[in-house]
């Protein structure tokens, strides 16, 4: 780095940074916007950015969201020089010279561009006499700047402009002055001059565009499109590109607009020009943005055509300008809805200090009326506070709403009647989300409660509230305390509802519309539904409706229609996802739905189909229409990758399986409409009984009984045919395969077994949800965006409520066990050679080891319940599954302890395709997870364990203490300490010592042979410790070199520190007071927070850091500074003194 000294170095300037970057390479598309934090830095501090990585913008903004919109000042002024002028020719410039003050390296210098050669590419950053808080001044200022650099980017005068940081950068910090404030003059007078112009071509264009009739204005818009470029990332035309999109909405009307806008700016990642417009009403923005966009890029209104002045010029047409006037008046309604809107007059008087009673108008001074408050992230409210509406966050990420217990019903209401259509309720697990929402009805309508185990809520009101929506069974069994649809004979509740159930089960599974047009194909060709007669309901003219035996009454094997109409007159439904109706079929517009475990509750659908099926389908095709076949004969390129290999560890994935298939045919829209049509009539796979022969008692003179056994002889064989038939269906793949390879929402990847797996939206319940009239998510661990990725929606349409709780949790504690041999889902065999199972006594590796330590828990807590993976049940006796009873439920609640085995690990190829699906990520490689997944991954992971964590209920219990314990390796449960668990890090050894490998045993044997020798007043050696543990001193002396954290003699002088401070018990307690290098020597987790501290201590000396550490938790504070001491000057002395503070 190049550094001269010079009078302005000391002088901060307010800017914006971006720690999601790194270099060019964004954790997450939302933090090319988001994330941008304000700063006041030195010029030396914005170089130490650039050198992290950090992403930088000139400007800072509101929310920390960069838009020109949120723009609030910017003093610095950056250049882009990427080509026709060198890095000596710009130290050399006496622009620079005069004014620079930092010049660095672009990731791009000195490396070839597209088709350009590598040549230099830096950045210049001058500074401003004081930060300019008008955004056309700004850019002017930019203008004035970049006159002297021809060569500079032109998209440098965008005020919202961000850099990329460069880790490898050049680095020339020069001695610069300010810029003359006579440049600032002349851009704050030529800013004025040309928002003149601005509002005069404004009046123009909108006086242009009213006098053009709905065609002209339709096709005049083409036109104008043309001027505008396309999206771009990095050019900073976001905001344009969004309302050019807005526009064509207001002037094609949404589906035309879908159209234009994708052929005008094709999706690509982060750019969805469907899904934006699908969000807009007609009507946002004015036709006139459209053209008032493209006469900055060159457009020019076509010459007026002057009429004869013996005849009156043609008027405007009478509807559109009436229709433009109501919009005008809609618009000036929207701009007086927050001045006038309750919460923001709460806010505006809490800023005050005004009373909580204040009144709008009644002691508001003008001073009041026209303050400008900042909308909150987070906000607790009363109930008598009022809530924000969409309106007051338009454009905004709602807040989040603290409330009191006792307050979650009514909160939900005012939500509901503010105009919130998606509320997520993230209250912590335990805090009563389920138990009150089985108190709330819908005003208008139904309330739909969705859950996973509807037929077992472990919530009494929702239990006791609602109406269980039964599906089609072949019988309900009472088993044990549950309610399933398997059992024993004695075990029957209710008789079969349905004798076509395995029929609808295996098309469900094969992905076939049973509901194709409309019409339920299997209820079509059943004898109850042949079977027609008078229900008890009258219609308008008071004769009685005419149904099926199946929709009148319920019998052995029918009625499942009757009873679900008799459900669905509940005013309260508790159900699954797959029991509800399509909104072509049911009006969902004045229910409320409450979703259970949202997260898990909604998901995406998978659809698998073997080579079989993929052949099968291909072949039906091609026997159908030969052109369509040869359109998508690529297809057939997947057929080598499903072949069965189980030899073969993975199978394909989505970005694989594209390169292979390449790119698809122009007329697919038209292959899959006649795929959907050809592939879903599945008349020919029934038979009904009237076609295996007829059975009349009066003409075969046999009884009334024998004919009827007789005709029940043939439904039987009609319906075990129809069960053939399907059976030998194929899995119905090519539809969906085809819509995702045609871009449509979804991923595919193949596996070993030759199977192909494609992942899809739950598209039904995506309808269901945007119609409802509103819609509770209850999970405690989901997020904004993946919710609104699963239900189609803007982030920004979903507001989050948590119920207010004591942050420290301090009657559980969460045991953090590192437990080797548990990094995957394999854990060992569970049978002998011969097949059999094995037993306790015969298990090995891993699995004797958790059944070891599952026996000591057991000593210390008889009822501990054992969490560990579904197929060990047998062998662990464990009756509790990650993914499963880890969320909902109330199983533990109270339970002292709980005992988890492994991580909860999804599965990685499943979840890529869930996040694929969900987020429209398709642009890694084979080696390389998408953008943001693996950030993805481990949320999806650490949320398990929250809910985990949470089945104690322990917040009910404050006067209880529990434990939750966790075995796994290389645990990180730092993410819990934030939420106010109290963590510690234990080792396996402390439990099964006698299992345990040699080089741990020993490790822990010497702390304890260390403090024999220390009590009975000897020296602590190597040799005595190695007569001690009954081994070598060669053995001893290799535990403390090589690639050990911990050599003898800083173990020496921490050991004897330790004992001092703590000599009635010793240091070996519950593994949580060890100093964090003597943790990480004995492999435990290491305290990785001390080493970020290292830069403090470097930069404000050891006091500040002290003091930070008096404020924490005492045992976090020593085990941070145990590090602290090999570490940094005066370390040890530091940590000596600190001692005497912990409460050992």
């Amino acid at each position: 780095m190049e550094h001269n000294t010079g009078t302005q170095q000391n002088q901060t300037f307010p800017l914006s940074v971006n720690c999601h970057h790194l270099d060019k390479t964004v954790d997450n598309p939302e933090h090319y916007r988001d994330g941008f934090k304000t700063q006041v830095l030195t010029i030396d501090d914005l170089a130490e950015a650039v050198l992290l990585g950090h992403a930088w913008s000139c400007a800072t903004y509101d929310h920390s969201m960069r838009s020109k919109a949120n723009y609030q000042q910017a003093q610095l002024i950056g250049l882009d020089i990427d080509n026709g002028l060198t890095l000596d020719d710009a130290l050399n410039h006496p622009f620079v010279k005069k004014y620079g003050q930092l010049i660095y390296t672009s990731a791009s210098h000195q490396k070839p561009k597209g088709d350009t050669p590598p040549c230099d590419r830096f950045r210049i950053v001058f500074n401003a006499s004081q930060p300019i808080k008008d955004i056309d001044t700004y850019e002017q200022l930019v203008k004035a700047v970049m006159g002297h650099f021809p060569s500079a980017d032109e998209a440098c005068k965008d005020a919202s402009r961000y850099w990329a940081g460069n880790s490898q950068a050049e680095i020339f910090i020069l001695d610069g002055q300010t810029l003359p404030d006579s440049l600032i003059d002349e851009a704050k007078e030529q800013a004025k001059i040309e928002w003149e112009a601005r509002e005069k071509r404004r009046i123009e264009t909108l006086a242009r565009v009213n006098e053009q009739n709905p065609d002209e204005l339709k096709t005049l818009a083409l036109e104008a499109l043309n001027f505008i470029p396309p999206r771009q990332p990095g050019t900073g035309t976001y905001e344009e590109s969004l309302r050019v999109l807005m526009a064509l909405t207001t002037i094609f009307g949404p589906t035309e607009a879908i159209t234009i806008a994708e052929s005008w700016s094709p999706p690509m990642k982060g750019w969805n020009p469907a899904r934006k417009i699908q969000g807009f009403r007609v009507g946002e923005v004015t036709a006139g943005t459209l053209f008032w966009i493209a006469q900055q890029h060159g457009f020019k209104f076509p010459e007026k055509q002057w009429h004869s002045l013996e005849r009156y010029p043609i008027e405007p047409d009478a509807d559109l300008y009436q229709a433009y006037v109501e919009w005008e008046i809609e618009q000036e309604k929207n701009e007086q809805a927050q001045e006038t809107s309750e919460f923001i007059n709460f806010l505006k008087a809490k800023f005050h200090g005004l009373g909580k009673h204040y009144k709008k108008g009644f002691g508001f001074t003008k001073e009041v009326e026209q303050t400008k408050v900042k909308l909150p992230r987070k906000i607790t409210l009363t109930l008598n506070d009022p809530v924000p509406t969409p309106e007051d966050y338009k454009g905004l990420e709602p807040p989040i709403i603290i409330f009191k217990k006792g307050n979650r019903k009514k909160l939900y209401q005012k939500l509901i009647n503010a105009g919130w259509k998606h509320i997520l309720d993230a209250s912590v697990p335990g805090s009563g989300k389920s138990y009150d929402t089985g108190n709330l009805a819908s005003e208008n309508g139904k309330h739909f409660h969705i859950t996973v185990d509807h037929r077992n809520p472990s919530t009494p009101t929702i239990k006791h509230n609602f109406t269980d929506l039964n599906p089609r069974h072949k019988g309900i069994y009472q088993v044990g305390d549950r309610i399933e649809l398997k059992g024993e004979k004695h075990q029957l509740i209710t008789p079969s509802n349905c004798s076509n159930v395995d029929a609808f089960n295996q098309l469900y599974t094969k992905n076939y519309d049973v509901y194709f047009d409309g019409v339920n194909q299997v209820c079509r060709h059943c004898i109850y539904g042949k079977i027609k007669q008078e229900s008890n309901e009258l219609d308008s003219e008071g004769n009685p409706f005419i149904v099926s035996k199946c929709g009148a009454e319920s019998g052995e094997g029918y009625g499942f229609l009757h009873q679900r109409k008799l459900t669905l007159s509940s005013p309260t439904i508790r159900c699954t996802t797959e029991q509800l109706s399509d909104v072509t079929a049911y009006n969902y517009s004045p229910d409320l739905f409450s979703i259970e475990e949202a997260g898990r509750t909604l998901g995406t659908k998978q659809i698998t189909g073997s080579l079989n099926c993929f052949n099968r389908q291909m072949l039906d095709l091609r026997a159908k229409n030969l052109d369509y076949f040869l359109a998508i004969e690529n297809l057939l390129n997947l057929r080598p990758y499903l072949e069965k290999d189980t030899k073969r560890r993975y199978g394909l994935r989505h970005k694989e399986i594209l390169d292979i298939i390449g790119e698809a045919p122009e007329n697919l829209e038209e292959i899959i409409q006649f795929i959907y049509n050809e592939f879903n009539q599945l008349d020919d796979v029934f038979v009904t009984p009237d076609s295996t022969g007829t059975v009349n008692y009066k003409e075969g003179g046999i009884t009334r009984e024998q004919a009827k056994t007789a005709r029940r002889g043939l439904a039987i064989e009609a319906r075990e045919k129809t069960l053939e038939n399907i059976k030998r269906l194929p899995s119905n793949i090519l539809f969906d395969l085809l819509e995702v390879w045609g871009g449509k929402k979804g991923a595919f990847k193949t596996n070993q077994y030759g199977e192909i797996i494609i992942t899809r939206p739950d598209f039904k319940m995506q309808s269901i949800l945007k119609t409802s009239q509103a819609n509770l998510y209850l999970d405690a661990t989901l997020t904004t965006v993946k919710l609104a990725a699963l239900i189609d929606i803007d982030p920004t349409e979903i507001i989050t409520v948590k119920q207010e709780t004591i942050t420290a949790k301090n009657n559980i504690v969460v045991h953090a066990v590192d437990f080797s041999g548990l990094g995957s889902n394999n854990w060992g065999r569970t049978r002998n050679a011969d097949g059999e199972l094995l037993t306790k006594e015969e298990a090995e590796g891993a699995l004797k080891r958790i059944i070891a330590t599952i026996d000591k828990l057991k000593d210390k807590f008889p009822e501990i319940s054992i969490y560990a993976l579904k197929k060990y049940e047998k062998i662990l006796e464990n009756h509790y599954y990650w993914f499963n009873h880890n969320r909902g439920g109330n199983h533990d609640q109270g339970k002292e302890a709980i005992a988890a085995f492994g991580k909860p690990l999804p599965d990685m190829g499943s979840l890529e395709s869930e996040y694929i699906t969900l987020f429209g990520v398709t642009e890694f490689d084979h080696e390389l997870k998408p953008m943001g997944f693996d950030d993805y991954y481990d949320e999806s992971c650490n949320q398990e364990i929250i809910q985990y964590v949470g089945r104690q209920r322990a917040d009910l219990y404050p006067d209880k203490k529990f434990h939750c314990f966790i075995f796994a390796p290389d645990l990180d449960l730092t993410f819990l300490k934030e939420l106010g668990y109290k963590v510690v890090y234990e080792d396996e050894y402390q439990y099964i010592p006698e299992l345990c490998r040699r080089r741990k045993r020993d490790k822990w044997a010497i702390l304890e042979a260390a403090k024999g020798l220390i009590k009975a007043g000897k020296k602590i050696t190597q040799v005595a410790i190695a007569r001690e543990i009954n081994a070598t001193q060669s053995w001893v002396c290799k535990l403390f070199g090589g690639n050990e954290i911990l050599s003898w003699r800083d173990f020496c002088k921490i050991f004897h520190s330790l004992y001092k401070a703590n000599k009635e018990t010793g240091i070996i307690t519950t593994g949580t007071e060890e100093n964090a290098t003597m943790q990480e020597w004995l492999g435990l987790k290491p305290l990785e927070v001390a080493l970020d501290m290292i830069k403090a201590i470097h930069n404000e000396g050891w006091e500040s850091v002290v003091d930070y550490l008096r404020k924490v938790c005492p045992h976090e504070a020593f085990q941070i500074l145990g590090i602290l001491a090999l570490f940094t000057p005066n370390g040890y002395q530091v940590w000596q003194e600190f001692l005497p503070e912990v409460p050992f």
